[in-house]
């Protein structure tokens, strides 16, 4: 301690009475406690004073009564949180000290403050004198609480927002990422954040559980003036980034969808004026992009140049309080012209910020954190995780893998991880070569192509090179490339780890895909569909080139799968592109009111339905799918079948709501022939449907004797014919 010692204390000015007693309980000789006062609020300059004055303390309280971690209590704590997650050495660590005032409970706390030892205190007796002394020695205590049942460890996949309290080793570059934005006078104005970096670096996970959680408690407000954030996201934009961007505005601000799609598609402007128009006092908003490549890999070009135009629009409008952040791999970096209006943009109001890679003492945090809210004892894998992941790309999904299996009940002894077990497997690379290699562990031949199969229709193929990349693509269709049904959705469920529903251990031998559901639509009724993609890339990448210049890649299994099957990759891409295509028509067909001549012809249905059918690509990747069911009309032969046949007495409506005009009820005679050659172009081996090899209906033919023959339909008599002699006529065999 010197003689300059010298303690900030941060509160509400609701809590001035309370501030003043801590004050004077700390206070002692050469020890003095500085309290902000009105004049470092004064001026465009405040938050630089307010930093200057954290720099110069030498520990940190923050009082946290009922009006919680308020604007101003926040840009103290950032300023001190950087203070403390900023040295390497542990010495010139700033000390924090959160103190509870009444009922408050450390789960209001912001994420990074919780990770500091909280004390309750009814702010009129006495601190306790334990902790008084912690204070005047500067002595930093972090909170021992095991509040975390289960795993705390997420594995391949990236952190969520839900999971925030799980989040270590990133904290520094949360803070000076948060950092970049800035809207002050004499500022450079930033409202765009691309975070860039590696394949396996934490992009994702540093903006979903790191960045995401603070902006919304509003940590941005010291540098942009806004205390109230409405995030939209995140989102991937995939292959329709305009649909997807309209389904994530219609469920966060609760209207329909085909309204908000239509203004998107209508008009450049319509995202700034949509959003300017829903504008409320200190609010903004804040789009959230994760996988920014996708618009350079997946998106369909002239959805790709719509959303350029939208979102560039809205970014550059000073009347419309939007604000991006995005992640995108720093190997895609050179694919921003393809983008050119945001390109601009990006120029002018954008902040590149490149994530380093994770240091040893962010590791150590990244293993030992969420051990220490878990009570498991990481000591005899910590520092061998660290050596080997030291200079490796993509290091923490390695690390989160090894650390998620070791955890398993059955890996670990009692709460303790083991050192044997993991030398025992290889180290890092060894249990996630190990983990993926299981996957013939329990499964048929059949149902191990099948899983290959799937895993590889999850993959963007690059076929000139090896920068593959993930997509997501439907449950429905995941579950017919895993043999359709209940096998189906079995090898689904084991591929995705998911655990019996009595807790019992997972299905799989690894979570290598992820299944999630999204709602879509406004408001009113809501359908959910759901996804599935591989849950790392680390999965489809290479550690590098050997000798030879040969590969080396992490999982060597599925890597020769997608290098032997990369001319089907060229199929499916057809494929989807023909349902981006029929998607598209049918959006036309219905917002023109149906009309019959926007509808593609039978054979042009036909013929799409039978690419698409060959590649098992599912229509379920559509926006809205009851509009394509009625725009193609009945493709199942089942569902054919069971449509009434003419002159039934059968409601004109019913029914006419899932196909549309061409299909109300009953059938007429054209329809019914329609209908005839589809069954026999979707492979219905019933008699009457399709042509013999003759060239003649297959139907069964009958003599008949000359004279009057009775022409019946239904119950009703269409007349008579006289024939002069036998012929053969048609015995209609009834298949609708």
């Amino acid at each position: 301690m010197t003689d300059h010692d010298q303690i900030f204390l941060s509160y509400s000015r609701n809590d001035l009475g309370t501030a003043a007693n801590l004050c004077g309980q700390i206070e002692r000789p050469g020890l003095s406690v500085f309290k902000d006062d009105k004049s470092i609020r004064e001026g465009d300059l405040w938050l630089n004073r307010l930093q200057e004055a954290v720099e110069a303390c030498t520990g940190f309280v923050v009082l946290v009564g009922r009006d919680g971690v308020g604007r101003w209590i926040g840009a103290e704590a950032q300023a001190a949180l950087s203070r403390h997650f900023g040295p390497h050495d542990d010495a010139e660590r700033l000390p924090i000290f959160p103190i509870l005032l009444g009922n408050v409970t450390p789960e209001v706390l912001p994420a990074f403050l919780r990770l500091f030892q909280a004390t309750p205190w009814n702010g009129s007796d006495l601190l306790a004198e334990r902790r008084l002394q912690q204070i005047r020695d500067r002595t930093i205590v972090v909170s021992q609480a095991a509040v975390f049942e289960g795993c705390p460890f997420v594995g391949l996949d990236a952190f969520r927002m839900d999971q925030t309290q799980l989040f270590f080793g990133r904290q520094k570059e949360t803070l000076d990422a948060l950092a970049c934005f800035d809207t002050r006078a004499g500022s450079p104005t930033v409202r765009w954040l691309e975070i860039n970096g590696n394949s396996g670096s934490g992009k994702s996970s540093l903006m979903n559980a790191g960045l995401l959680p603070v902006v919304e408690q509003g940590w941005l407000w010291p540098r942009t003036g806004f205390a109230h954030w409405r995030r939209i996201g995140p989102m991937m934009p995939g292959e329709h980034p305009v649909t997807m961007l309209a389904e994530l505005l219609a469920r966060g601000f609760g209207v329909e969808m085909a309204d908000v799609r239509k203004r998107l598609e209508a008009d450049d402007r319509a995202l700034a004026d949509w959003l300017r128009g829903r504008k409320q006092g200190e609010s903004a908003f804040l789009l959230a992009i994760d996988q920014f490549e996708d618009l350079f890999t997946f998106a369909d070009p002239e959805e790709r140049k719509r959303f350029d135009r939208l979102l560039a629009g809205a970014l550059k409008d000073v009347d419309c309080p939007l604000f991006l952040i995005s992640t995108v791999r720093a190997d895609f970096l050179d694919r921003f012209e393809d983008l050119p209006r945001l390109v601009a943009v990006r120029n002018r109001l954008g902040k590149a910020w490149t994530l380093p890679p994770i240091g040893d003492d962010g590791l150590r945090e990244v293993i030992g954190g969420p051990a220490r809210l878990a009570d498991l004892h990481v000591s005899e894998v910590q520092e061998a995780m660290v050596a080997e992941a030291r200079d490796e790309p993509g290091a923490l999904p390695l690390v989160e893998n090894a650390l998620y299996w070791l955890s398993e009940q059955e890996q670990r002894e009692g709460n303790r991880l083991s050192g044997k077990r993991f030398n025992e497997q290889g180290g890092l690379a060894g249990i996630l070569s190990r983990s993926a290699g299981g996957l013939p562990q329990g499964l048929e031949t059949e149902q191990r192509d099948r899983a290959l199969a799937l895993l590889f229709r999850l993959v963007k193929v690059d076929l000139e090179g090896h920068r593959h990349t993930r997509r997501r693509i439907p449950l429905a269709e995941a579950v017919t490339v895993a043999g359709g049904g209940e096998r189906g959705r079995d090898l689904v469920t084991r591929l995705a780890g998911e655990r019996a529903r009595d807790g019992g251990k997972a299905k799989g031998p690894l979570r290598l895909i992820t299944v999630t559901e999204e709602a879509a639509g406004g408001a009113g009724a809501r359908e959910s569909r759901r996804w599935v993609k591989l849950i790392h890339e680390t999965l489809i990448r290479s550690k590098g080139a050997d000798a030879q210049g040969r590969p080396q890649p992490y999982w060597p299994t599925l890597w020769d799968y997608i290098e032997h099957h990369k001319p089907d990759a060229v199929l499916l891409e057809g494929a989807r592109l023909l349902a981006w295509q029929i998607e598209d028509a049918a959006g036309k067909w219905h917002a023109g009111n149906r009309d019959e001549g926007l509808r593609w012809s039978e054979e042009r249905i036909l013929d799409a339905m039978g690419e698409i059918g060959h590649s098992g690509v599912s229509l379920g990747d559509v926006a809205s799918p009851e509009i394509v069911r009625a725009f193609l009309g009945p493709t199942d032969p089942d569902e054919i079948a069971k449509l009434p046949a003419l002159g039934e007495d059968q409601d004109a409506t019913r029914g006419s709501g899932r196909y549309g005009p061409a299909w109300r009820l009953p059938l007429g005679h054209e329809a019914r022939a329609t209908l005839g050659m589809r069954l026999a172009y979707l492979g219905d081996t019933r008699r009457g449907v399709g042509l013999r090899g003759d060239g003649l209906p297959d139907i069964d033919w009958c003599p008949i004797e000359g004279g009057k023959v009775t022409v019946k339909i239904g119950s009703c008599t269409a007349g008579t014919i006289t024939l002069d002699s036998s012929v053969e006529i048609r015995a209609i065999i009834p298949i609708l």
